[in-house]
């Protein structure tokens, strides 16, 4: 079989506890595939090398030092181990290792990586790039995955090469990338990467859920594969979640190493089922039950660990896997196309399909009537004879989804609140009750989750296995049919495609996106969501805080400066008031602790939230933040040291067309400049358009307001404080801050002695900004 039509082989490698040999089990495995390799291929033994054998190896955390092992500096397995066992050495098995601090550990340990590659590259060389100059597509490409500090639901991947996917990606060395990785928190700092003006402060995936990496290689695989076929894909294991008897290792560890573990297998188990169509393609090797207390030795040696691995190799069932794994290596067999990667596979057997409903609102739901009655009175016009779409939009965490379900279950069930309806809208609720034969529930956050859920509706009506199969299914139903795609945030691909055309079906969307209300045709057919009323929300905080909502008299002027400080946002109201139920804390201790403890109580959720809402207030804002391009990022950096409301629109104007000041701080200077670069036209000149862009990106997930008429900006408070508190700390440690937005101003502020109106309309505006710039400047100084 030629190179062309051969298949491309890929290694996944889950991470581990970074405590004493906690990798060592998927090198043991990979050392027995190597050899049943070099013995089908009657090659040399020890002559098998992962870097020609494999086309793209990814890792986490300790699993991405293998893979930089094995795949960037072609070592040998055995080389592997060995190389290793002697970095943990140097962090674990030291005499004073115990009373380190995580600085004193993490500068340690980069110091063996750094001596590992000075050892591995020529010349010797221990800052040496990830992606090598004249080595920007190798064959086997390798990644290693990292996260954002501030954003822990998204991992992000750090490559040995070029892709068309990540036009800038993160620069660093491999030293850099491996530290990345690895950075646990319970072990080491964090490690800040980027240019100064954009440094950001990555974590290790592997504590957040992310410990075994098969999603991002699958996802990676089909894009950086794409137009090949894939003969197999090895997964190698660190252990399974067995029962650990605690004798001489701390508790902690033990409950990392089965936490990391069943994160592991709920990964393995979900791309099993996804995979499980196609035959001789995944195969996963994972460590058998009773390992655990091997690893979690204080001085394991390899001869204890081996032992374990080798009786589980002999198992019937594992090493006839193990042979057919090796088989796929051999013959490299085309089993699939790299673009069907993404889970999206045909099914050949009959399978059961399972189609997502709606789920139920939260038990705390309260307030909206409003916006519900506005939903009714829609949906209620032209029943039957039109279809109708509707967009519900807003800021991320104000309740556009519970919004939805508490409508979706007012249209199905009778139930006391539809009394309110009626009081209010009395031709609204004949028509209320069963408004809808059947409700379809897709996930629309990610192409591939809304593609997921409407295959599953077309397999479940037998009328085809796509998601067009779906869509087009549904536009020629004439039933009452409503389709629900919520989150709809992700503006890499359109929604549009994947909305049937249809003049009897119904269809609700839930984005952070205004624009998506372009979909709909009348004028009705949206609502943007935003604080609730002060008495809901107080009603949602008593709620949360206590059995039934009781609290004792006369705090009720407490329950409405908590909300009040909150400023009714649903989310923020939700995290609150679990925070205050699971520590038993009082409504004027909350208030006391939010004054000193606002960004960590925005930040960190405590206590079960009801609605299973899975992000804290400031994750929720970061993710959209992630997202947007540089110039708006520094938009919003900018900004967050003026007020939060009326920020003049020419205030940037002004400030491009003026001269540049003199005797001001040099790098806040640079760093302004860098951003009204994006503001100026070919010829230096300020451009509308481009910074019409700019903001646009902002408004697209709603973290941003802008009047038309008085062509002023404003932001939400609490997100406002959230890029001045939490977006400066992670993503810009040497952005010059208030200096940069002082200067603005400056630039901005009429020069003496104009005393036109103009320049009178112009100061006033200023006025709360300079007050905020002088609030902000004592802050940072204290």
């Amino acid at each position: 079989m030629s190179e062309d039509t051969n298949g491309f082989t890929i290694l996944s490698i889950d991470g581990a506890s970074m405590h004493q040999s906690g990798a060592i089990p998927p090198l043991l495995i990979l050392q027995e595939i190597a050899s049943r390799y070099e013995g089908d291929k009657k090659s040399a033994p020890g002559s098998f090398r992962a870097r020609k054998t494999f086309h793209m190896i990814g890792g986490v955390g300790d699993g991405g030092l293998l893979a930089l092992m094995l795949g960037h500096f072609g070592m040998s397995v055995n080389d592997a181990i060995r190389e290793y066992r002697h970095i943990l050495k140097a962090i674990h098995q030291h005499p004073d290792s115990a009373g380190w601090s995580k600085d004193e550990r993490s500068r340690r340990f980069e110091a063996a990586l750094k001596a590992f590659v000075v050892s591995k590259t020529s010349p010797n060389d221990e800052n040496c790039p990830l992606i090598k100059p004249k080595e920007e597509n190798p064959r086997c490409k390798v990644f290693v995955t990292a996260m954002h500090a501030l954003n822990l639901q998204h991992p992000i991947l750090l490559r040995t090469y070029r892709s068309r996917i990540d036009a800038d990606p993160p620069i660093c060395t491999v030293v850099e990338a491996i530290r990345a990785t690895t950075a646990m928190p319970e072990l080491f700092m964090p490690v800040t990467l980027g240019p100064p003006h954009r440094k950001i402060n990555y974590v290790s995936p592997s504590c957040h859920g992310f410990n075994n990496p098969i999603d991002q290689v699958r996802q990676e695989a089909k894009e950086a594969l794409s137009g090949r076929s894939i003969s197999c894909i090895i997964s190698l294991g660190c252990g399974h979640p067995g029962p650990i008897q605690i004798n001489d290792v701390k508790e902690d560890a033990a409950r990392a190493v089965v936490q990391l573990a069943m994160d592991s297998v709920r990964a393995a188990e979900q791309t099993y089922r996804r995979l499980a169509g196609i035959p001789n393609l995944y195969f996963r090797f994972d460590v058998p039950y009773g390992l655990e207390r091997a690893v979690l030795k204080l001085n394991p040696t390899l001869s204890e660990i081996r032992a374990h691995i080798t009786s589980y190799v002999r198992q019937e069932q594992t090493s006839d896997r193990l042979n057919s794994a090796v088989k796929q290596l051999v013959e490299k067999s085309p089993s699939v196309e790299a673009s069907e990667l993404d889970g999206l596979l045909p099914v050949e057997n009959t399978a059961t399909v399972w189609v997502k409903k709606c789920p139920l609102p939260s038990p705390n739901f309260t307030g909206r009537r409003d916006e519900l009655d506005h939903m009714h009175t829609y949906f209620s016009s032209g029943a039957g004879s039109s279809s109708h779409l509707y967009v519900i939009y807003g800021l991320g965490g104000s309740g556009k989804t519970q919004l939805l379900l508490q409508f979706v279950l007012e249209c199905q069930t009778r139930s006391p609140r539809m009394q309110v309806v009626s009081e209010k809208s009395s031709d609204v609720v004949a028509n209320v009750f069963n408004r809808f034969d059947v409700v379809y529930f897709a996930d629309a956050s990610l192409q591939t989750t809304l593609e997921a859920d409407l295959k599953a509706i077309a397999i479940d009506r037998k009328v085809g296995e796509t998601a067009a199969d779906a869509v087009q299914w549904l536009s020629y139903q004439t039933n009452r049919w409503l389709l629900v795609l919520d989150n709809a945030d992700d503006k890499t691909f359109s929604i549009q495609k994947y909305i049937p055309k249809s003049i009897h079906g119904n269809i609700i969307i839930t984005s952070r996106n205004p624009e998506l209300t372009g979909l709909t045709s009348r004028d009705s057919g949206s609502r943007r969501i935003e604080g609730m009323e002060k008495w809901a929300a107080e009603e949602l905080l008593k709620k949360l805080v206590g059995p039934g909502g009781r609290h004792s008299d006369g705090e009720d002027s407490l329950v409405t400066q908590v909300v009040e400080k909150l400023h009714c946002f649903a989310l923020a109201i939700t995290q609150a008031g679990s925070y205050m139920s699971a520590t038993a804390c009082g409504y004027q201790e909350y208030i006391e602790l939010f004054e000193v403890e606002r960004s960590r109580l925005l930040r960190e959720r405590k206590g079960h939230v009801p609605d299973n809402y899975p992000w804290s207030v400031y994750t929720t804002w970061a993710i959209s933040f992630d997202q947007l391009p540089t110039a708006p990022r520094h938009f919003m950096q900018i900004c967050s040291y003026l007020h939060y409301t009326g920020i003049p629109k020419d205030l940037f104007k002004r400030a491009v067309e003026s001269e540049p000041l003199t005797d001001v701080d040099e790098g806040a200077q640079n760093w302004l400049s860098e951003f009204m670069y994006h503001t100026r036209s070919d010829r230096g000149r300020w451009d509308p358009v481009a910074f019409d862009g700019i903001i646009q990106n902002v408004i697209s997930f709603s973290l941003l307001d802008y009047d038309p008429e008085s062509r002023l900006f404003s932001f939400h408070p609490l997100v406002h404080d959230w890029t001045r508190e939490s977006i400066q700390f992670a993503y810009s440690q040497d952005f010059p801050d208030v200096q940069c937005a002082l200067q603005l101003v400056a630039l901005s502020t009429p020069r003496i002695g104009d005393n036109s109106s103009t320049s009178a309309i112009v100061k006033r505006r200023l006025l709360p900004h300079l007050d905020s710039l002088v609030s902000g400047a004592i802050h940072i100084s204290s």
